[in-house]
């Protein structure tokens, strides 16, 4: 019988293709600061890194003024397109079915995650939401995991967690929970989620019952 008692899962990447949002964003800012655009959702993924000083030294921005503009421009385009990005219906049924205490560990801003999960009708399902606001340290530190934990009411040896990027999957593995599990959807692919020793990485949602 499985000790999970709990389930708590990233956002961006798990439930949301914010992918393709971010992409559009980056070339909101190519735009704006007149770099060619990278029209290719491919070739964008091989260019992106969830290490944005790195995706910023690539694109030659190295001063503090020019990264200060770029989250700007970047900020800018989120904060007007980021609620229509498309939702992952398949997990969002899923998760709908799902008998366990539920919580979002994530690095983005909780009203958004909110209203989001609002829209999928699954706010019902989630009992802790913790965002960049309610922690001193994003992933992979494992305040936020550690934290929806606690407010879930049920201890870590008890708890896993879902996400979809290696930040995620080093935040399960410090937070020393029974499982730290990838999908293979989200931002990053399964062979760099593998390379940080996950307890498993699923293709479809419902493979999720292996690890229940």
């Amino acid at each position: 019988m499985s000790n999970i008692k709990a389930i708590i899962f990233d956002f961006d990447g798990v439930f949301v293709d914010s992918l393709s949002c971010i992409h559009q964003a980056y070339n909101y800012l190519f735009d704006k600061t007149r770099r060619p655009r990278i029209e290719s959702l491919e070739e964008f993924k091989e260019f992106m890194t969830i290490d944005f000083d790195e995706t910023y030294r690539k694109l030659g921005i190295i001063t503090e003024e020019e990264k200060t503009e770029a989250k700007r421009y970047v900020q800018e385009y989120l904060d007007k397109n980021y609620l229509e990005t498309p939702v992952f219906q398949e997990m969002v049924d899923f998760t709908k079915t799902l008998p366990h205490k539920m919580g979002i560990a994530s690095s983005g801003k909780e009203y958004l995650i909110e209203i989001k999960l609002r829209r999928m009708d699954l706010l019902y399902k989630m009992f802790s939401i913790i965002g960049s606001t309610k922690v001193s340290k994003l992933k992979p530190h494992p305040e936020s995991i550690i934290k929806c934990s606690k407010n879930l009411g049920v201890s870590l040896d008890n708890i896993l967690f879902v996400g979809d990027t290696y930040v995620d999957m080093r935040a399960g593995k410090a937070a020393n929970i029974a499982m730290t599990i990838g999908v293979d959807w989200g931002f990053e692919p399964a062979e760099k989620l593998w390379s940080e020793n996950p307890d498993g990485i699923i293709s479809k949602p419902i493979e999720l019952l292996n690890y229940l």
